[in-house]
């Protein structure tokens, strides 16, 4: 799915992500927001989508 993007800021970007109609049934299908934000050579993912337990992430580059 895209993850078209909301807000772009100095520190941060803000985008809205819902998950694909082709996904298993266990999957959330509910509209929520995505904030990645840079962490050195890192992104920070955090969702605020509660019923898939707001998740968050480091995420690096493989090298």
């Amino acid at each position: 799915m895209p993850l078209p993007l909301k807000q772009v800021t100095e520190k941060r970007l803000v985008a809205t992500s819902v998950g694909a109609k082709s996904n298993r049934g266990v999957c959330n299908q509910a509209r929520h927001t995505v904030h990645l934000t840079p962490t050195g050579d890192d992104l920070v993912y955090e969702s605020d989508s509660k019923d898939s337990g707001s998740p968050k992430a480091r995420l690096s580059k493989i090298r």
